[in-house]
């Protein structure tokens, strides 16, 4: 649906709603009240936020506005993020164990093993940039840096570009010619919290760190070892 053209409706079958935006069929949610766009925004802990139109007593419509409007005028919702919730918008990556992505509190499925390799490498590089060549040599050890090995690159870092699209979370990776990275700061990671020295995540690590994973042997180390310090 082209929401840029089409007229405004109101929608007050929540169930519907909620598949059309999980579907990402439908970009723009009416409300009659704004009881009911907080109420949706609060249940589904997404990355939402409530823009309020209200009408004047001329019947024209007021510029918009960033919170919604306490009246009972007409109010949508755009899909952005909730300013009261920022952290709850955030994905989680899962370091400790297996590595995993999870979104809105769905796991997500890269549907490729190499690009939630390439994803995790750079969750490990926590911002730094993750050059093609050491993609290369993590991801396909033993295999020459030619043009075979760079399109399997590319096709990886195109991967989960289209994922996280889909999902709507596309800000948390970054990719330019011959290298990519994750924006740290806008996830949230229990690799990052235990660096920042979380005593919680710090007392629960278990000495497991994306398991899956050879070339993580060495933050592992790193890990362990200030845990062992803290003691």
């Amino acid at each position: 649906m082209d929401v840029d053209n089409k007229d405004e409706t109101i929608i007050q079958d929540e169930e519907l709603l909620e598949k059309l935006t999980k579907n990402k069929l439908f970009e723009l949610a009416l409300f009659v009240r704004p009881s009911e766009g907080i109420r949706y925004l609060n249940s589904c802990g997404s990355d939402l936020i409530i823009v309020a139109r209200t009408v004047g007593e001329n019947g024209n419509k007021s510029v918009e506005e960033n919170m919604p409007c306490y009246d009972n005028r007409c109010e949508y919702s755009k899909q952005l993020y909730n300013p009261d919730e920022p952290d709850k918008a955030k994905p989680v990556a899962v370091t400790f164990g297996r590595f995993d992505l999870i979104v809105r509190g769905v796991s997500v499925n890269f549907h490729n093993s190499k690009a939630a390799e390439l994803l995790a490498l750079c969750i490990d590089r926590r911002g730094g940039r993750v050059n093609i060549y050491e993609a290369i040599e993590k991801l396909w050890p033993g295999r020459k840096c030619d043009d075979n090995s760079k399109r399997l690159y590319r096709r990886a870092a195109k991967r989960i570009e289209d994922v996280l699209r889909e999902l709507g979370v596309s800000r948390i990776f970054s990719r330019s010619r011959g290298s990519c990275c994750v924006m740290s700061d806008s996830i949230i990671c229990d690799y990052y919290d235990f660096l920042d020295g979380d005593r919680e995540i710090i007392g629960s690590f278990g000495g497991m760190y994306m398991t899956d994973y050879s070339w993580a042997e060495s933050t592992l180390a790193k890990l362990t070892s200030i845990k062992m310090s803290k003691r």
